[in-house]
Order: structure tokens, then C-alpha cells, then sequence
């Protein structure tokens, strides 16, 4: 998750993200993305191929190391996006709203960090965030479709009982403002000019909201 990106390693979850799906073992059709609060992988699958699928998928994210070219790989993904969101107002307004809502917080860090936080990502950085990270009390599965669900939940338990477990956690939002924060950015996007007004939720919130 993008809050638990140290200080310096902007961008590190989502590279770690893009090297683990570069190296997915070849799994048809997974996809990945990261936000500041969780990263996600997913697949459709025909419900008779779902086990060998969880087994391929929990592998993937289980394994210990990179390879150089891997990382290498996630970092040219990664710095291909930034130059993508650098021409887009609607992705400049995101980044502008949530460093100005989060100053000083976790919650601020750019998801996709920045071109000199990317470049200076090395393999065991890669490496120590994945096993900080992708452990077992971290992880929730979802499974819908035409499933034996006892059957698939005994698979799930097995399939991805060999992570390790611990939690990577980021620190609470930021506290209540005093007045609004206002961020302005400068894009030259065709699509045209953007406006975005947030508002943050207590911790509490969330979890009454999710409830």
C-alpha cells in the first residue's frame, strides 16, 4: 500500500505490485493496481480452473526474490504511468487533492511516486517491501461465482498458508483542519481543466461507514 512507502521510495508498493505481476508464472488475464490504502490482484477464471489458479496466484506472491530485469521492467511500467499522469488533469487534480488534504501524512504519498524516487528504487528494496508487506495477516481473498464454497475456502486456507504472517501498516490520517487546503496544479491536457474538492474521514467514520 502506498501509505507505508518509506520517506525517499515514493512508488515502491506499486513497484513491488508490477514486478510481483511481471512475475505472476505466467497466470492469463491477472491484473493488479495500488492505492494509498491496499494493492490488488485479480482474475477471472472458469470456476473449474479457481483452485489451480488460487495455488498459481499464491505463489506469485509468496516468492522470496526478484530478478534485476523484473524490477527493471516494473520500473520502466511505472515511469511510462508517471509520464502519462504528468499530461492528464484528472490524474495531476487526484495527486494535487490528496497531498494537499494529507500534508505531512502517510496518506500524501504519491501512489506512483516520483521520477527520482522510481530511478533510485533498487532489487533488494523491491525485495524488502514484498516481504514487509505481502504477509498472511495482510491478505483477504474474494472468490464469487459458481463455487463450492466450503470446498474453495479449505483451498484458499491451503493455498496461501506458506506466507508469512505480520501486517505492513500506515500511520492514521491527519488530524481535523482548520480551514480548507487548496492545491493548484499546471497541466496542458486536451481533455480540459479539472476541479476536485475532497473531504476526509475520521478513522472511527470509515469504520462505521463500512459497517
Amino acid at each position: 500500500v502506498a501509505c507505508a512507502d518509506p520517506a525517499g521510495k515514493e512508488g515502491l508498493a506499486h513497484v513491488t505490485e508490477r514486478a510481483v505481476l511481471a512475475s505472476g508464472g505466467g497466470i492469463d488475464g491477472l491484473a493488479a493496481w495500488t492505492s494509498s490504502d491496499v494493492t490488488v490482484f485479480e482474475s477471472v477464471v472458469a470456476a473449474a480452473l479457481a483452485p489451480s489458479r488460487l495455488e498459481a496466484l499464491a505463489a506469485a506472491l509468496a516468492r522470496a526474490s526478484f530478478q534485476p530485469g523484473e524490477v527493471e521492467r516494473a520500473r520502466a511500467d511505472v515511469l511510462g504511468e508517471l509520464r502519462r499522469a504528468a499530461a492528464s488533469s484528472s490524474a495531476t487534480a487526484s495527486a494535487a487533492l490528496f497531498g494537499a488534504a494529507f500534508f505531512g501524512q502517510a496518506y500524501a504519498n504519491p501512489v506512483l511516486g516520483v521520477e527520482a524516487s522510481v530511478r533510485a528504487l533498487a532489487s533488494a528494496d523491491v525485495a524488502a517491501h514484498h516481504a514487509r508487506a505481502y504477509a498472511g495477516g495482510d491478505v483477504t481473498v474474494v472468490a464469487v461465482g459458481d463455487f463450492d464454497a466450503s470446498s474453495l475456502r479449505a483451498r484458499v486456507t491451503a493455498a496461501f498458508a506458506g506466507l508469512p504472517k505480520g501486517a505492513a501498516t500506515c500511520a492514521s490520517p491527519a488530524p481535523a483542519l482548520d480551514g480548507p487546503r487548496v492545491a493548484v496544479a499546471s497541466v496542458d491536457d486536451a481533455a480540459g481543466e479539472r476541479l476536485a474538492v475532497g473531504f476526509r474521514f475520521a478513522t472511527d467514520d470509515v469504520e462505521r461507514l463500512a459497517a
